[in-house]
């Protein structure tokens, strides 16, 4: 600290004994001066302009922004069922404003699960009335004694005819999973195969029910009768050689 004073000093005494020094350093720091405040303004203009070109006017902006109608969604993305279940629910809520009416239609669509076979098709209008949150669909059900494993159809909401509502991105359609009761192959045996007691069931038994439940298949019987004439076909060819 003492030297830094010690060359102050000596440089304020030689800038007394040169005036041009004096005149070059008052031009040198008027130039620094200059040119910050130059800085200064062009940064703030720019600034402004940025800022008017990010902030919309009350006309650009959207009639229709977010909280001003409520978001409508289900519960969940997916629901289960058992096949002897006679109904299945699925739950669509309300989120956000309740004061005023909504409508929103839906429908169901078919994945595995086919409509008249594994369930009956819906389709219709869910209505919130002011100050309600929550609607259900529900969902008939078809009870069958064939095997099928688990089989999925979904519930949608439609984009067509929502009144006071925003559809929800991720959870405006709901996929149902019905798992199956039914005993594989069939349930011929079912008694014996829930309880363990496989030492009454002869092998040839079950592959029999097996092919049979194989057979209800429209791909594999059409395949099997093309194998079965092919082979027909065969002999008969061998036969007229003789």
């Amino acid at each position: 600290t003492a030297s830094r004073e010690h060359l102050g000093d000596v440089f304020e005494a030689s800038l007394a004994e040169r005036p041009d020094l004096q005149e070059m350093a008052q031009s040198a720091c008027t130039a620094v001066e200059t040119r910050r405040r130059s800085v200064l303004v062009s940064s703030t203009s720019a600034s402004s302009e940025g800022s008017e070109r990010t902030s919309p006017t009350a006309s650009q902006r959207p009639s229709l922004m977010i909280g001003e109608v409520p978001i409508v969604q289900f519960s969940t993305g997916k629901y289960f069922c058992i096949e002897g279940a006679p109904t299945v629910k699925v739950v669509a809520i309300r989120i956000g404003r309740l004061d005023k009416q909504t409508r929103v239609r839906f429908r169901t669509e078919d994945k595995t699960a086919r409509a008249g076979v594994a369930y009956v098709h819906k389709e219709g209008v869910l209505v919130w009335k002011p100050g309600e949150i929550e609607q259900e669909v529900e969902i008939e059900l078809h009870d069958d004694s064939e095997w099928a494993g688990v089989l999925e159809f979904r519930v949608v909401m439609l984009e067509e005819g929502v009144e006071n509502a925003m559809l929800s991105h991720t959870l405006k359609e709901a996929r149902v999973q019905r798992i199956d009761d039914d005993i594989f192959p069939s349930n011929r045996y079912a008694d014996q195969i829930t309880n363990g007691d496989l030492t009454e069931l002869h092998p040839l038994a079950l592959l029999i029910e097996f092919a049979k439940f194989a057979l209800t298949d429209p791909i594999v019987r059409l395949g099997t009768i093309k194998i079965v004439l092919l082979g027909q076909l065969r002999n008969v060819f061998f036969i007229m050689k003789l």
